[in-house]
Order: structure tokens, then sequence, then C-alpha cells
């Protein structure tokens, strides 16, 4: 064989072998691809199933969470239910006590407004009637005198009469606001017996004495003869003098037990005898009245006293009402400070109810939501064989079990071992 025909068949039988190698090696990768196919598509069907679990867990979750959700509120209603009756009981019997604090208070306030309104409308009507009152007063007086005749006891228990009048007819009340007949000492032993006390609010006191004699007034009415009539009037007028001496030299503001002010009121009760002793001091109008003051004694008339004795019973009455003030503001504050206290009450039990209400949707999510939720796995052990006495409520278990439904618990179990 020739050299040629060497190579020749050489390169025929390498031809062959590379041929055989490459029709070898395209069956193998024919049959690897093959075998790539049939584990993608294994892979593949894998992967379907598991999206397919995977999307029917997720609406197994969605679903238990809504009927979870569902029945957490159902639960938090009754609780908050039964929760708000027992809470509107408790708020009925905390408010109630209030609210009949509150009536009361609305009450006294309008009757205090509607006792003012009517002390208003009194007071005006009877400063209206002053006027009239006094010489009302004056005119009984004058009657009264000219039938005195000169008794000087008698005089003076009906100036007494006169006086009482005059005190009643001002509002103020005997044992209340002043005190008749009044007996007590001063400081150096002597007994003194003013004929009125009147007090004021704050604890003063004034002295009233009506005890002035008015039998030489009397008298002078009677004369028709000018030069008698003007000696009885000038006799009148010394005994008023003598009465304002007598009464500053009793010096009633020693009188123990009782703050009285400096001065003493000297009634006169007809308004004519007033104007005649003015008159009769030696024709000057203000030396009477200027002496009577000096020596602590402010003569009044049915006039002026009856002004006097309003003004003071306005003072009460402004004082009764403060001291109503006072009391409604004490109760007013105490109210504050029971609504105060009231309202602390009701912002502690919504701070409860909100962690009430947090407390139990965290129990519940403990409880049954979530993979491996606690009634789930409850459930699983009793399919293990845990020995059990009662049930877990068939809508719970379904439910808790939705959540775990991916999980194959049977493959959890550990295998039997094999008999060596």
């Amino acid at each position: 064989m020739t050299y040629l025909e060497i190579l020749i068949a050489a390169l025929v039988g390498f031809t062959l072998g590379a041929l055989i190698f490459w029709l070898l090696g395209r069956q193998k990768r024919i049959e690897e691809t093959a075998s790539h196919n049939l584990e993608r598509n294994k892979l593949e069907s894998l992967l379907d199933q598991q999206k397919g679990q995977l999307e029917v867990l997720d609406e197994a979750k969605k679903e238990l969470s809504s009927q979870f959700q569902l029945l957490a509120n159902n639960i938090f209603e009754e609780k908050s239910e039964k929760f708000k009756t027992q809470n509107r009981e408790a708020l009925q019997s905390l408010l109630n006590p209030l609210k009949e604090d509150l009536t009361q208070f609305k009450t006294q306030i309008s009757n205090n407004r509607e006792k003012d309104i009517r002390d208003r409308t009194n007071l005006l009507n009877q400063l209206a009637s002053i006027q009239t009152t006094g010489l009302q007063m004056s005119s009984d007086a004058a009657n009264l005198v000219n039938a005195l005749k000169g008794e000087s006891h008698v005089q003076g228990a009906w100036g007494e009469m006169i006086l009482k009048t005059a005190l009643d007819a001002s509002g103020l009340e005997e044992g209340r606001e002043y005190s008749v007949q009044h007996s007590g000492k001063s400081e150096d032993g002597r007994r003194l017996r003013p004929d009125v006390l009147v007090h004021l609010p704050g604890g003063g006191a004034i002295i009233l004495d009506s005890k002035v004699s008015l039998t030489a007034y009397e008298r002078s009415a009677s004369l028709e003869n000018e030069g008698e009539r003007e000696a009885a009037l000038k006799e009148h007028k010394t005994s008023v003098q003598n009465h304002i001496k007598n009464l500053s030299s009793k010096d009633y503001t020693q009188l123990l037990g009782v703050q009285t002010l400096d001065f003493v009121l000297m009634f006169i009760p007809i308004e004519g005898a007033f104007s005649a002793a003015v008159r009769a001091h030696e024709g000057k109008n203000s030396l009477l009245i200027e002496d009577a003051l000096n020596k602590g004694v402010v003569i009044v008339t049915p006039t002026t006293l009856m002004i006097a004795l309003k003004t003071i019973s306005q003072m009460w009455r402004i004082e009764r009402q403060n001291i109503n003030a006072y009391e409604i503001a004490d109760r007013g504050g105490k109210l504050y400070d029971k609504f105060k206290a009231f309202l602390d009450d009701v912002v502690e039990i919504g701070k409860k109810i909100e962690n009430v209400k947090s407390a139990q949707e965290a129990a519940i999510n403990k409880l049954a939501t979530g993979r491996g939720n606690l009634v789930s796995q409850a459930e699983q052990l009793k399919k293990l064989g845990a020995k059990v006495s009662k049930q877990i409520p068939q809508d719970l278990s379904e439910r808790a079990v939705s959540e775990d439904r991916g999980i194959d618990f049977e493959a959890l179990t550990p295998p039997k071992e094999k008999s060596r």
C-alpha cells in the first residue's frame, strides 16, 4: 500500500471516527435536553402548584383575618355594651347627686333674684310712703299730745310706742335687728337701759331714746296770749336741751358687751315740736342741732328717723345677700371640684376602654391568627393523639386551621424506625 493510500485511509478513518463521535455526542445532548425539559416541566408544574397553594393560602388568610376581625368586633361590641351599661349606671349614681346640687343651686339663685326684685320694689314703695307715714305719725302724735295734758310718764310710754311703730314699719325685726329696753352696765358699774338698741351689720349698734318731754310744747299750743306762748316755747326748748344733756351724761358708749356708735339718736315724735325748739333757741336754727351734736346726740323726727331706719334695713338686706353670695360661691366651688373629679373619671374610663380594646385585639391575634396560631396548633396536637375532654368551638377551629392549610403535619411526624 502506498503512502497516499495510507494517508487517505487514515483520513477516512479519522473522518468516520469524528462522525461517529459527533453522532454519539449529539444523541447524548438530545437525551440531556429531553431530561432537562422533563425536569423543567416538573419544576414548572411544581411552581404552578405552589403558586396555587400560595394563592389559596392568601385567600384563606384574608378570609380568616376578615372573619376574626368581625368576630373581634362582635366580641368587643358585646363587651363594650356591657361595659357601657355598667358605666352608665356608675355615672348615673355619680351624676344624680350633682344634678340635685345643680337644681338646688339654680333654685337658690332664682329665689335670691326674685327676693331681690321684691325687696327693691318694696323699698321704692316704702321710700315713697316715708313722707306720708311721717306726716301721719306727726298728726297722730299731735292729737295724742293734746289729750295727754302734761302727764310725762304717759308721754314716755307713748313715745316708745311711736318709736316701736316706726321700727316695725321700716322692716327691722325685733330680737334680730333691734332690741327694746336692753339692760346692761357701764364700765364704772352704772345700770344703763336704753329705750331701743338698733343693731348694725358687722357688730355695731345705735342707741335710740324716746323720752323727751312735750308738756311745755303742748301747753304752748293751747295758749292764746303771745307772751305766754313764747314763754312756753322757751320752756320747751329748755326741756329739750336738758334731755340732750341727760343723754350725753349717761354715756351709752360705756355699755359693756355692746359696740355702740359715739352718738345717740334722740327721737322727737312731732315734727312741729322739733321745729319749735329749734326756732326758740335764740332765733338761730343751727345752734340747737350743733349743741346736740357736740354732746354726741342726733335729734331725729318721724321723717328723718324713718329714712335712717330704712337705710339700716337696707344695710341688713345687703348683708344677708352677701352671706348668701358667700354660701353660693362656696357651693359653686364644691360643685366645680366635684364636676372636675367627674371629668377626670370620664377621661380615665376612656383610657381604660382603649386599653381593653388594644389588649383584646392583641389576645385574639395571638390566639387564632397567623401561621402557627395557638388554636391551629391545639387542633393538630389533638390529631396527633393528645387526650382532650373538651372541644374548641368548630367555627373558631376551622378558621384557625385554614391559616395553616399549606403545612403538611403528617410530614412532620417522625418516621418509624425499621426493626434491625
